[in-house]
């Protein structure tokens, strides 16, 4: 079945069209190699030696930038030959040099796809073997996305930029969303303060459809496939590194510094046990106002 069923060398397994130049096309194959043209295939060039790929290694996805008509991306697989290494390379020059940015995905994580911010340039996704990471500073750092994502390999992924939501296509025939991810755009911005609010996706008033007279499905029956829609209202995301403390976590902290000073701990009074038991856990409140600066909710 082996020798069946596996393709033989010099086919084609990606291609891709700049968004930014009509007729410029990347392609790549089989067994490792690119090619180029910027006359819709008119003339080609072919480039087979990607410093650091091994030779005739699997060419899995290729993509040109959606901000720079002379960058493009290309994800390497060597799978096949026992090798799980990632290769996901940059080039600036349309192909003409090449630059790894594997640095920092996992060591055995052979990478399938590939996708870039449609805003941001330096942000950036890739598929794994083993999930999905993502890179705000255009692939010198890679950063694990779990957020509920089992550890698969991800096939296939694409951004709906309406919405800006993340799709994947799994190995277990599964689809996945991550709905609005524009706060990975301002994470280096939250980074830099002990708190922060991400920008706020405006909240929609819409009237529910009624497809054949009721909601949901209606009578079109179970083969018709429905995920259901996000409840009305507006998301908060936040980023907070300023730890908030109860009563009684201070004062289980000085115990602990007493402790270690081999002093006497004193044992805390009635009333403060009392307040402690009244103490309410620390928690955000977010404070609603209309443009004149009166309180609509909390």
């Amino acid at each position: 079945a082996k020798n069946r069923s596996t393709s033989n060398y010099g086919n084609l397994t990606a291609v891709d069209e700049s968004p930014l130049q009509e007729d410029r096309l990347a392609v790549g194959s089989d067994d490792g190699l690119l090619h180029f043209t910027d006359d819709a295939g008119e003339n080609w060039r072919k480039v087979s030696n990607v410093k650091g790929v091994p030779e005739k290694t699997y060419v899995n996805d290729i993509q040109y930038s959606l901000h720079d008509a002379d960058v493009l991306y290309v994800a390497f697989n060597n799978h096949k030959m026992g090798d799980f290494k990632p290769y996901l390379y940059k080039s600036s020059d349309n192909g003409r040099t090449w630059k790894s940015i594997s640095e920092g995905l996992p060591e055995r994580g052979s990478v399938y796809c590939f996708a870039e911010d449609h805003v941001d340039p330096e942000l950036l996704f890739c598929g794994t073997e083993f999930g999905v990471h993502f890179s705000v500073d255009g692939g010198k750092n890679w950063k694990e996305l779990k957020n509920g994502l089992p550890t698969i390999a991800v096939r296939d992924m694409e951004i709906q930029r309406r919405e800006n939501d993340l799709v994947l296509a799994t190995f277990g025939r599964g689809f996945y969303v991550l709905d609005d991810y524009t706060p990975l755009r301002h994470i280096g911005d939250a980074m830099d303060e002990a708190q922060y609010l991400f920008p706020i996706k405006d909240g929609l008033l819409y009237i529910e459809s009624n497809p054949l007279g009721t909601r949901g499905k209606a009578s079109q029956g179970e083969a018709l496939y429905t995920a259901p829609n996000p409840k009305p209202g507006v998301v908060f995301n936040f980023f907070n590194d300023v730890k908030y403390t109860t009563l009684k976590e201070e004062r289980q902290e000085r115990e602990k510094e007493l402790l270690k000073e081999d002093k006497d701990i004193p044992y805390p009074s009635k009333a403060e046990i009392m307040k402690e038991d009244r103490d309410r856990d620390p928690a955000f409140v977010f404070v609603i106002k209309d443009m004149s600066g009166n309180t609509l909710a909390k």
